[in-house]
């Protein structure tokens, strides 16, 4: 289909140029991950904050050894995490931030994370 991008899994880029999830050059593919069957990756970052500026959907979310410690925040738009679930090979502590609002819906999965 001419004019339609496709997501895929991807990693978070090292140096992403904004903390935006949904900017596409923000991550290794050039587009974000928002399928059922996408897996978002992260390592290692100078950009650590990450914002959801729109409803995304994953299977899964995984951080790898040796990475950053990442804060994903959602104050409105949705993450649904419908898969694998969270998968922290790091030894850090991931942080999730999410509004109380009633349609936010997000599994946690694992270990190793905190729910704000």
């Amino acid at each position: 289909m001419p004019g339609v991008a496709f997501a895929g899994s991807a990693t978070w880029k090292a140096s992403p140029l904004t903390g935006n999830w949904n900017a596409a050059g923000n991550w290794t593919t050039g587009r974000p991950p928002n399928a059922p069957s996408d897996v978002a990756t992260f390592a290692t970052s100078n950009k650590t904050t990450v914002l959801l500026s729109a409803d995304i959907e994953v299977s899964g979310i995984t951080f790898n050894s040796g990475g950053s410690i990442f804060n994903i925040t959602t104050s409105s738009p949705v993450l649904t995490i419908s898969g694998s679930g969270i998968t922290n090979n790091s030894t850090k502590t991931q942080l999730f931030f999410a509004s109380p609002n009633a349609s936010n819906r997000t599994q946690l999965c694992r270990r190793q994370f905190h729910w704000f």
